[in-house]
């Protein structure tokens, strides 16, 4: 296992010193795997390696074992190691995550008996002291310095699952719902980003392990049952009951496990698309609207994580819960339901949200429902446009790729031949929906979402700009392929020629400078466009007027 950052437990240790009578010499370094060799071992003296992983890549009998369907393999195991060791240490060594440097896994004994949902071995590990939150408070942290908001630490070490981080490079935890700085409105001017997030961020996902550390998120993925008994256990919880959980974190000092994670268990039961868990949660009195704040600008509501992923059904669960909010913005850019709505040019989840247009503010980059629908998709559509263009260009609408619920990191599943350490993922969807849709794809979409915030809120939307200085006309102006249905529409709107014509962005470029410079710099077979609606054929220079 890795050198990690911050002190090594006290069974650790105890590996170097000198072997006594009671402690063997190990003459093998492979840890026992299989019900058959714990059973052989109860005649022999008990030595180390019978529970501690043999090396990097090795979860270690104990993870191990706690995913067998047959309790006695952990309980024996568990039995003949609590004669060497005392009940302190014991509950060290079994609470310890093991994490693989190589794909950024974290993985706790508790953890595994929870994913595969043995109530057996769930209840042997508490019995013999392992951490019913999971795992200790330190390891939430240094999990949660991941996805932070960071001032002085380059974006691209935090990036590193496992760059060690002090208190004095991460910010106080009151920074993660702080205005934008100068320096961060900067730093977008440089790179490219998602339109709700910071430059260079790693993405929450809550489907993956390590972001379900704690014992009552990765229950969220699994039944009423086993998530009973994890809260019965005494794991903290406090943090996704009261309502300021949404809003707010308390002093770095009074963090608490459940505040420290980088999920929450609404979250978790929605990333596994498991509804019936869902409303188990919130039957459990558990806020609709809770968020780990302590991710920043990530610290999405489970109703705007239900957006990004494409899941109504979930999102009309939440929205029927007597204290649902909807109206909340996320941390920093101050995002609303409906901007992610936007960003994925579905009309229809407007109408499942069911709030006027007008619920939404400009973001705190400055944009608006109007701008969010017409940013390039990804950053490879940027690389296409036009220089003038690619230079103007710095944010995609693109929410993220868990919003294709195929491609989400799925419940791992293990076969029945003995081999549980071999992980496989489950295929949900058959016949899933294409993954990327082409531009022209997008048109139909993209011209209803355009035109509905233009009819609901006034022409005065075409000219609104965000901090880059663009508008909806600048970013539809210089991609590859350009949606001339809508640009003309927008053009035909009350004063938008002129903003076609004379609304010059940061970069000192109109409308109309980054169409001229597609144009001269795209392959001369577009400069001849056809229109998508059939009529004659439209020359590039007619939108050039």
């Amino acid at each position: 296992m890795r050198s990690l950052a911050y002190p090594k437990p006290v069974w650790l240790l105890r590996l170097f010193r000198p072997r006594s009578a009671t402690t063997p010499l190990c003459t093998s370094y492979a840890p026992i795997h299989s019900a058959a060799q714990v059973r052989d071992s109860a005649s022999r003296e008990f030595s180390w390696e019978e529970i501690l992983p043999a090396g990097e890549g090795d979860d270690g009998p104990v993870i191990k074992a706690a995913g067998l369907a047959d309790p006695t393999v952990l309980r024996n195991l568990l039995t003949r190691a609590a004669t060497a060791m005392d009940p302190d240490e014991l509950a060290s060594v079994i609470s310890w995550p093991h994490d693989e440097a190589l794909d950024g896994r974290w993985i706790t004994a508790l953890g595994r008996a929870i994913e595969r949902q043995r109530p057996a071995n769930i209840a042997t590990l508490l019995e013999y002291g392992i951490d019913p939150n999971g795992v200790d408070i330190t390891t939430l942290k240094e999990v949660s310095r991941k996805f932070r908001r960071h001032a002085f630490v380059p974006r691209h070490r935090i990036l590193q699952p496992y760059a060690p981080t002090t208190a004095r490079e991460v910010n106080a935890v009151l920074f993660q719902t702080a205005p934008l700085t100068q320096m961060e409105v900067e730093s977008r001017r440089a790179k490219v980003s998602r339109f709700w997030i910071e430059p260079d961020s790693a993405i929450a996902d809550h489907s993956m392990e390590y972001e379900r550390l704690h014992s009552v998120v990765m229950a969220g993925q699994t039944t009423p049952e086993i998530f009973d008994q994890v809260l019965e256990s005494g794991a903290d919880v406090s943090f996704w009951l009261g309502r300021e959980c949404s809003a707010s974190l308390p002093p770095e000092d009074d963090l608490t496990p459940s505040a420290l994670s980088v999920s929450t268990p609404v979250h978790s039961a929605l990333a596994a698309d498991n509804a019936v868990m869902v409303r188990a949660i919130l039957d459990r009195g558990f806020d609709p609207n809770a968020r780990p704040i302590i991710t920043g600008s990530h610290a999405l509501t489970p109703a705007q994580y239900a957006i990004i992923i494409g899941n109504i059904e979930a999102y009309r669960l939440l929205r029927a819960h007597p204290d649902f909010r909807p109206d909340i913005l996320t941390p920093v850019y101050g995002v609303h339901s409906l901007h992610f709505a936007a960003a994925q040019l579905n009309a229809e989840l407007l109408g499942v949200i069911g709030l006027p247009l007008a619920s939404a503010p400009c973001t705190s980059i400055g944009h608006t429902l109007l701008h969010i629908a017409c940013l390039p998709y990804d950053e490879d559509v940027i690389k296409t446009s036009g220089p003038k263009a690619a230079a103007s260009y710095h944010d995609t609408r693109w929410p993220d790729a868990t919003q294709y619920r195929h491609r989400r990191v799925w419940p791992t599943t293990w076969g029945l031949s003995g081999q549980e350490d071999c992980m496989g993922y489950a295929e949900r969807d058959k016949d899933p929906r294409d993954m990327y849709l082409t531009a022209s794809e997008q048109w139909v979409s993209q011209d209803a979402m355009c035109k509905l915030p233009v009819s609901e809120l006034g022409p005065k939307t075409i000219a609104q700009c965000d901090m880059h200085g663009n508008t909806a006309l600048h970013y539809l102006a210089g991609v590859e392929d350009l949606n001339l249905d809508l640009i003309e529409w927008l053009r035909s709107q009350h004063g938008a020629n002129a903003i076609w014509h004379g609304s010059v962005n940061y970069w000192g470029h109109t409308p109309i400078n980054l169409l001229k410079d597609r144009a001269m710099n795209g392959p001369s077979s577009q400069r001849r466009l056809s229109r998508r609606k059939g009529g004659p054929p439209l020359i590039m220079d007619e939108l050039m007027t």
